[in-house]
């Protein structure tokens, strides 16, 4: 059985992914210098955070993408 979709609900869907991953990317850098503060934390302590926000976001993110 083959099943047509709607390349432009596909298009959609793909940009308003997009759109959430640039979205949050934005809001964690800007919360860089208060990260920083409050933890009390240097630049390279503050890049270890944000790498481990970054591989667990990508890590679920492609989990919760799988089809079936």
């Amino acid at each position: 059985m083959h099943t047509k979709y709607n390349p432009w609900l596909i298009l959609t869907a793909l940009c308003l992914g997009f759109f959430m991953i640039l979205l949050d990317t934005t809001i964690v850098n800007v919360a860089i210098p208060q990260m920083s503060l409050h933890l009390n934390a240097g630049l390279s302590d503050v890049l270890w955070i944000l790498n481990a926000y970054i591989l667990v976001y990508a890590v679920l993110l492609i989990t919760a993408g799988r089809s079936r």
